[in-house]
């Protein structure tokens, strides 16, 4: 379920809130570092973080900690990587594939409904504008 906000940023809307969504068990740390980016970022520099995280990435594709920040500031801010057509999932999946080998399931499975959640929610504002 999309839930909308009248003082959050424009990208909250479009992945629900902690508290409407904590049944479906999304992590509070994981949503907090997703409003912390959208909070703290404006889409231009987020934009910017983004490619310097993608030309690390390209560099060294098993940073995790970059590619876990890559992948938040994408959920913050999906403007950020629209011109990359299925990026975002390809690299959450990834970096939920990391995450589970080094043990870290639930993580990875909050991660896995969190991208689910916001592609869900892409593709209703793409058929629903406005």
């Amino acid at each position: 379920m999309v839930h909308t906000t009248q003082h959050g940023p424009p990208e909250e809307a479009e992945i629900g809130s902690p508290s409407s969504e904590m049944d479906s068990g999304v992590d509070r740390d994981l949503w907090r570092m997703v409003e912390r980016a959208a909070e703290e970022l404006d889409p231009r520099k987020a934009e910017l973080v983004c490619e310097a995280l993608i030309a690390h990435l390209s560099e060294q594709p098993e940073a995790l900690r970059e590619l876990r920040a890559l992948v938040v500031l994408g959920l913050a801010h999906p403007k950020a990587l629209a011109s990359r057509e299925g990026f975002l999932v390809r690299e959450g999946r990834r970096l939920a594939s990391l995450l589970e080998a080094q043990g870290e399931t639930v993580q990875a499975q909050q991660l896995l409904e969190l991208l689910s959640r916001q592609t869900r929610a892409t593709r209703a504002s793409r058929t629903n504008p406005g």
